[in-house]
């Protein structure tokens, strides 16, 4: 193991790393793990600060600390009937943006052997057109993906039980 990033292999792959501190769950203690986000076709480690302190191991962290690896996916988006209508800051541009829902996959999964331990796929569906948007894409299209602070409750009892 020579990074966090090769955890990415267990989220996309399913491959564990038998060098990998093992999980036990024991309750009280804080099981480090590796977290990935996957809404374009690649697995991008999520930053450690977005979630409660010591749960997630920075991706320039120490790998052998990393027991679990958590796995948020994108699987299919579907256009809501709604388009929004933006405009850009700098240019005073006016544009259309489509909103999508989103259905998603979370896993939960040991960093040693790859087995999942948690699955949880749903829908995460938009509403209103949002006041401002913060884009690196396409600013015409904004996908409903959930956030960290978004499913930590349901990854608590593997990370911090």
């Amino acid at each position: 193991m020579k990074s966090v990033q090769d955890y990415s292999k267990t989220c996309g792959k399913g491959v564990g790393f038998a060098g990998s501190t093992g999980y036990s769950g024991t309750k009280g203690a804080i099981h480090p793990a590796a977290a990935f986000s996957d809404t374009v076709g690649d697995w991008f480690a999520a930053q450690a600060s977005d979630f409660p302190k010591g749960w997630v191991v920075e991706a320039n962290g120490d790998p052998s600390r990393v027991q679990l690896v958590v796995c948020y996916e994108r699987q299919a988006s579907t256009t809501v009937a709604k388009t929004c209508q933006m405009e850009d800051d700098s240019s005073k541009q006016q544009y259309p943006l489509t909103l999508y829902n989103t259905r998603y996959r979370l896993r939960v999964l040991e960093a040693r052997t790859g087995k999942a331990l948690y699955e949880h796929v749903a829908e995460a569906k938009t509403g209103d057109c949002p006041l401002i948007q913060v884009t690196s894409g396409d600013r015409t299209k904004d996908y409903n993906d959930l956030r960290p602070k978004d499913y930590t409750k349901l990854i608590k009892p593997y990370l911090a039980p």
